[in-house]
Protein backbone atom coordinates (compact mmCIF):
# COMPACT_ATOMS: atom_id res chain seq x y z
CA UNK A 1 0.00 0.00 0.00
CA UNK A 2 2.84 2.39 0.87
CA UNK A 3 4.41 1.75 -2.54
CA UNK A 4 1.12 2.53 -4.29
CA UNK A 5 0.77 5.85 -2.44
CA UNK A 6 4.30 6.81 -3.34
CA UNK A 7 3.66 5.99 -6.98
CA UNK A 8 0.49 8.07 -7.01
CA UNK A 9 2.17 11.12 -5.42
CA UNK A 10 2.77 14.09 -7.73
CA UNK A 11 6.51 14.35 -8.37
CA UNK A 12 6.47 16.38 -11.60
CA UNK A 13 7.17 20.12 -11.64
CA UNK A 14 4.58 22.56 -13.00
CA UNK A 15 4.72 24.16 -16.43
CA UNK A 16 5.35 27.90 -16.10
CA UNK A 17 4.58 30.29 -18.96
CA UNK A 18 5.38 34.02 -18.92
CA UNK A 19 2.73 35.79 -20.98
CA UNK A 20 4.25 39.28 -20.82
CA UNK A 21 6.25 41.74 -18.73
CA UNK A 22 4.94 45.29 -18.45
CA UNK A 23 7.27 48.09 -17.30
CA UNK A 24 6.41 50.85 -14.84
CA UNK A 25 8.65 53.36 -13.04
CA UNK A 26 9.59 51.37 -9.95
CA UNK A 27 8.37 47.87 -10.79
CA UNK A 28 7.60 45.34 -13.49
CA UNK A 29 4.26 43.56 -13.76
CA UNK A 30 4.86 39.96 -14.85
CA UNK A 31 1.83 38.04 -16.15
CA UNK A 32 2.17 34.26 -15.82
CA UNK A 33 0.20 31.00 -15.98
CA UNK A 34 0.71 27.56 -14.39
CA UNK A 35 -0.74 24.25 -15.51
CA UNK A 36 -1.51 23.37 -11.89
CA UNK A 37 -1.90 25.19 -8.59
CA UNK A 38 1.31 26.50 -7.10
CA UNK A 39 3.51 29.49 -6.30
CA UNK A 40 5.58 31.76 -8.52
CA UNK A 41 8.65 33.87 -7.69
CA UNK A 42 10.12 36.43 -10.09
CA UNK A 43 13.27 38.52 -9.95
CA UNK A 44 14.99 41.25 -11.91
CA UNK A 45 18.72 41.78 -12.49
CA UNK A 46 20.00 45.05 -13.97
CA UNK A 47 21.38 44.40 -17.45
CA UNK A 48 24.29 46.82 -16.97
CA UNK A 49 25.47 45.13 -13.78
CA UNK A 50 26.41 41.73 -15.14
CA UNK A 51 22.82 40.55 -15.29
CA UNK A 52 23.45 37.95 -18.00
CA UNK A 53 23.49 35.01 -15.59
CA UNK A 54 20.60 32.78 -14.54
CA UNK A 55 19.69 33.27 -10.87
CA UNK A 56 19.39 30.23 -8.62
CA UNK A 57 16.25 28.85 -7.04
CA UNK A 58 17.41 30.23 -3.69
CA UNK A 59 17.87 33.72 -5.13
CA UNK A 60 14.43 33.77 -6.75
CA UNK A 61 12.70 32.46 -3.64
CA UNK A 62 14.41 34.87 -1.24
CA UNK A 63 15.35 37.85 -3.41
CA UNK A 64 19.02 37.53 -2.42
CA UNK A 65 21.36 39.59 -4.68
CA UNK A 66 18.50 40.56 -6.99
CA UNK A 67 17.67 44.14 -7.96
CA UNK A 68 13.94 43.47 -7.75
CA UNK A 69 11.81 40.65 -6.42
CA UNK A 70 8.18 39.51 -6.27
CA UNK A 71 6.15 36.50 -5.15
CA UNK A 72 2.59 35.25 -5.37
CA UNK A 73 1.16 32.11 -3.80
CA UNK A 74 -1.98 30.09 -4.51
CA UNK A 75 -1.82 30.57 -8.28
CA UNK A 76 -4.84 28.88 -9.86
CA UNK A 77 -4.57 26.43 -12.74
CA UNK A 78 -4.40 28.02 -16.21
CA UNK A 79 -5.27 31.47 -14.86
CA UNK A 80 -3.49 34.64 -15.92
CA UNK A 81 -1.89 35.97 -12.72
CA UNK A 82 0.22 39.06 -12.00
CA UNK A 83 3.50 39.06 -10.09
CA UNK A 84 4.77 42.51 -9.03
CA UNK A 85 8.58 42.73 -9.19
CA UNK A 86 9.25 45.77 -6.99
CA UNK A 87 12.31 47.74 -5.88
CA UNK A 88 13.48 48.85 -9.34
CA UNK A 89 14.97 52.16 -10.48
CA UNK A 90 13.55 54.47 -13.19
CA UNK A 91 14.84 54.30 -16.77
CA UNK A 92 16.87 51.13 -16.18
CA UNK A 93 17.03 47.90 -18.21
CA UNK A 94 16.47 44.63 -16.36
CA UNK A 95 16.50 40.93 -17.18
CA UNK A 96 13.49 39.22 -15.61
CA UNK A 97 13.41 35.55 -14.56
CA UNK A 98 10.79 33.45 -12.78
CA UNK A 99 10.65 30.24 -10.77
CA UNK A 100 7.60 28.10 -9.92
CA UNK A 101 6.73 25.17 -7.73
CA UNK A 102 3.46 23.30 -7.28
CA UNK A 103 1.56 22.63 -4.07
CA UNK A 104 3.65 19.47 -3.54
CA UNK A 105 6.81 21.65 -3.66
CA UNK A 106 7.98 20.23 -6.99
CA UNK A 107 10.01 23.04 -8.56
CA UNK A 108 11.14 23.78 -12.10
CA UNK A 109 14.79 23.27 -13.05
CA UNK A 110 17.51 25.86 -13.61
CA UNK A 111 17.19 25.34 -17.37
CA UNK A 112 13.44 26.01 -17.05
CA UNK A 113 14.26 29.21 -15.12
CA UNK A 114 16.56 30.25 -17.98
CA UNK A 115 13.69 29.71 -20.42
CA UNK A 116 11.55 32.29 -18.57
CA UNK A 117 13.97 35.12 -19.39
CA UNK A 118 12.51 38.38 -20.61
CA UNK A 119 15.57 40.45 -21.46
CA UNK A 120 16.18 44.19 -21.33
CA UNK A 121 12.85 45.40 -19.95
CA UNK A 122 13.35 49.13 -19.35
CA UNK A 123 11.46 50.86 -16.54
CA UNK A 124 9.77 54.17 -17.31
CA UNK A 125 11.59 57.48 -16.70
CA UNK A 126 11.15 59.20 -13.36
CA UNK A 127 9.33 62.46 -12.69
CA UNK A 128 5.88 63.13 -11.29
CA UNK A 129 4.62 59.65 -10.59
CA UNK A 130 2.22 60.24 -7.69
CA UNK A 131 -1.44 59.59 -8.38
CA UNK A 132 -3.95 62.39 -7.66
CA UNK A 133 -6.93 62.21 -5.33
CA UNK A 134 -10.49 62.96 -6.48
CA UNK A 135 -13.04 64.14 -3.91
CA UNK A 136 -16.66 65.27 -4.11
CA UNK A 137 -17.13 68.60 -2.33
CA UNK A 138 -20.24 70.56 -1.23
CA UNK A 139 -22.82 70.86 -2.66
CA UNK A 140 -21.68 67.46 -4.10
CA UNK A 141 -24.38 67.25 -6.78
CA UNK A 142 -27.16 69.58 -7.92
CA UNK A 143 -30.16 67.92 -9.54
CA UNK A 144 -32.33 69.57 -12.18
CA UNK A 145 -35.01 68.17 -14.45
CA UNK A 146 -32.62 67.51 -17.33
CA UNK A 147 -29.12 67.77 -15.85
CA UNK A 148 -26.90 66.75 -12.96
CA UNK A 149 -24.07 69.05 -11.89
CA UNK A 150 -21.22 67.44 -9.94
CA UNK A 151 -18.80 69.38 -7.74
CA UNK A 152 -15.33 67.82 -7.68
CA UNK A 153 -11.93 68.61 -6.24
CA UNK A 154 -8.51 67.30 -7.30
CA UNK A 155 -5.50 67.74 -5.02
CA UNK A 156 -3.51 69.21 -7.94
CA UNK A 157 -4.01 70.63 -11.42
CA UNK A 158 -5.58 68.18 -13.83
CA UNK A 159 -8.74 67.06 -15.60
CA UNK A 160 -12.07 65.42 -14.75
CA UNK A 161 -14.23 63.15 -16.90
CA UNK A 162 -17.69 62.05 -15.69
CA UNK A 163 -20.64 60.13 -17.10
CA UNK A 164 -24.22 59.35 -16.12
CA UNK A 165 -25.60 55.85 -16.69
CA UNK A 166 -29.32 55.17 -16.35
CA UNK A 167 -30.24 52.64 -13.68
CA UNK A 168 -33.25 50.65 -14.89
CA UNK A 169 -33.44 48.68 -11.67
CA UNK A 170 -30.65 46.18 -12.27
CA UNK A 171 -27.73 48.37 -11.25
CA UNK A 172 -24.88 49.69 -13.41
CA UNK A 173 -21.32 48.65 -14.19
CA UNK A 174 -18.37 51.00 -13.72
CA UNK A 175 -16.87 52.08 -17.06
CA UNK A 176 -13.17 51.87 -17.81
CA UNK A 177 -10.67 54.71 -17.73
CA UNK A 178 -10.52 54.90 -21.53
CA UNK A 179 -14.31 54.84 -21.87
CA UNK A 180 -14.62 57.83 -19.55
CA UNK A 181 -11.78 59.78 -21.18
CA UNK A 182 -13.05 59.22 -24.73
CA UNK A 183 -16.84 59.26 -24.13
CA UNK A 184 -16.83 55.75 -25.54
CA UNK A 185 -19.30 54.00 -23.23
CA UNK A 186 -23.06 53.58 -23.31
CA UNK A 187 -23.52 56.84 -21.46
CA UNK A 188 -26.71 58.89 -21.16
CA UNK A 189 -24.59 61.99 -20.63
CA UNK A 190 -20.89 62.83 -20.47
CA UNK A 191 -18.94 65.87 -19.31
CA UNK A 192 -15.44 67.10 -18.59
CA UNK A 193 -13.80 69.96 -16.69
CA UNK A 194 -10.37 71.18 -15.61
CA UNK A 195 -8.86 71.40 -12.13
CA UNK A 196 -6.82 74.59 -11.76
CA UNK A 197 -5.21 76.46 -8.88
CA UNK A 198 -7.17 79.56 -9.90
CA UNK A 199 -10.40 77.84 -8.80
CA UNK A 200 -8.71 76.09 -5.84
CA UNK A 201 -8.80 72.89 -7.91
CA UNK A 202 -12.59 72.70 -7.59
CA UNK A 203 -14.69 72.29 -10.75
CA UNK A 204 -18.29 71.66 -11.76
CA UNK A 205 -18.96 68.90 -14.29
CA UNK A 206 -22.36 69.21 -15.98
CA UNK A 207 -24.14 66.14 -17.29
CA UNK A 208 -26.89 67.47 -19.55
CA UNK A 209 -29.79 66.32 -21.77
CA UNK A 210 -31.01 63.77 -19.25
CA UNK A 211 -34.58 62.52 -18.93
CA UNK A 212 -36.88 63.93 -16.28
CA UNK A 213 -37.75 61.91 -13.18
CA UNK A 214 -35.14 59.25 -13.99
CA UNK A 215 -32.54 57.54 -11.81
CA UNK A 216 -28.87 57.63 -12.81
CA UNK A 217 -25.58 56.40 -11.43
CA UNK A 218 -22.59 58.69 -11.97
CA UNK A 219 -18.92 57.71 -12.37
CA UNK A 220 -15.85 59.93 -12.66
CA UNK A 221 -12.17 59.66 -13.52
CA UNK A 222 -9.36 62.21 -13.14
CA UNK A 223 -5.73 62.70 -14.13
CA UNK A 224 -3.15 65.28 -13.18
CA UNK A 225 -1.34 67.33 -15.82
CA UNK A 226 1.46 64.74 -15.92
CA UNK A 227 -1.00 62.01 -16.94
CA UNK A 228 -1.12 60.18 -13.60
CA UNK A 229 -4.60 58.80 -12.98
CA UNK A 230 -6.59 58.23 -9.81
CA UNK A 231 -6.31 54.51 -10.67
CA UNK A 232 -2.50 54.83 -10.16
CA UNK A 233 -1.67 54.42 -13.85
CA UNK A 234 0.74 54.57 -15.57
CA UNK A 235 3.53 54.38 -12.98
CA UNK A 236 2.02 51.90 -10.55
CA UNK A 237 -0.04 48.74 -10.58
CA UNK A 238 -3.57 49.82 -11.60
CA UNK A 239 -6.23 49.97 -8.91
CA UNK A 240 -9.26 48.19 -10.46
CA UNK A 241 -11.66 49.73 -7.92
CA UNK A 242 -10.66 53.39 -8.29
CA UNK A 243 -13.43 54.36 -10.73
CA UNK A 244 -15.99 52.21 -8.92
CA UNK A 245 -15.19 54.19 -5.76
CA UNK A 246 -16.32 57.44 -7.45
CA UNK A 247 -19.85 56.13 -7.99
CA UNK A 248 -22.73 58.40 -6.91
CA UNK A 249 -25.72 56.09 -6.68
CA UNK A 250 -29.40 56.73 -7.29
CA UNK A 251 -29.32 60.36 -8.45
CA UNK A 252 -32.84 61.12 -9.68
CA UNK A 253 -33.62 64.07 -11.94
CA UNK A 254 -36.56 66.29 -11.03
CA UNK A 255 -40.08 66.04 -12.40
CA UNK A 256 -40.90 69.51 -13.73
CA UNK A 257 -43.36 68.77 -16.58
CA UNK A 258 -42.51 71.86 -18.61
CA UNK A 259 -42.36 72.52 -22.36
CA UNK A 260 -38.95 73.04 -23.92
CA UNK A 261 -39.50 76.73 -24.82
CA UNK A 262 -41.95 79.42 -23.81
CA UNK A 263 -42.38 82.44 -26.06
CA UNK A 264 -44.28 85.41 -24.63
CA UNK A 265 -45.48 88.08 -27.10
CA UNK A 266 -45.98 91.43 -25.29
CA UNK A 267 -48.39 94.17 -26.41
CA UNK A 268 -47.97 95.79 -29.81
CA UNK A 269 -44.78 97.70 -30.36
CA UNK A 270 -42.67 95.81 -27.87
CA UNK A 271 -40.04 93.17 -28.60
CA UNK A 272 -40.42 89.42 -28.02
CA UNK A 273 -39.19 87.90 -24.80
CA UNK A 274 -38.28 84.21 -24.64
CA UNK A 275 -37.85 82.01 -21.62
CA UNK A 276 -36.03 78.66 -21.87
CA UNK A 277 -37.40 75.82 -19.77
CA UNK A 278 -36.83 72.09 -19.55
CA UNK A 279 -38.21 69.50 -21.99
CA UNK A 280 -41.60 67.98 -21.33
CA UNK A 281 -40.42 64.38 -21.29
CA UNK A 282 -43.48 63.34 -19.29
CA UNK A 283 -45.70 63.91 -22.34
CA UNK A 284 -44.24 63.35 -25.78
CA UNK A 285 -47.38 64.75 -27.44
CA UNK A 286 -46.74 68.30 -26.22
CA UNK A 287 -45.26 70.72 -28.79
CA UNK A 288 -41.57 71.51 -28.52
CA UNK A 289 -42.35 75.24 -28.71
CA UNK A 290 -45.21 77.01 -26.96
CA UNK A 291 -46.15 80.60 -27.88
CA UNK A 292 -48.25 82.72 -25.60
CA UNK A 293 -49.61 86.15 -26.55
CA UNK A 294 -50.35 88.98 -24.16
CA UNK A 295 -53.47 90.99 -25.04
Amino acid sequence: LGGSLAAAQDVTPPLLAVARVRAYIFHHLVTITLNEEGSVYCGAIASNSGGNYVPSVFQLKTGTNLDGHGFIGAVLTETLTHVVVAGLQPNTAYNVYCYAEDSMLNGISVSDIAATLTAGVVTLPGGDYGWPTLTYVPPYEVLDNDRITLWLELNEDGFFWCAAVRDTGFGTVAPSRMQLKNNAGFFDSWGTASSTAMTKNVAAVRLENLAEDTTYDVYCYAEDVAGNGIDRTPAWVPDPDAIKATKRTGLRTLLVMAPSRLLVRPTSGQSFRCRSVGPATWNLLLPQHLASCCQ
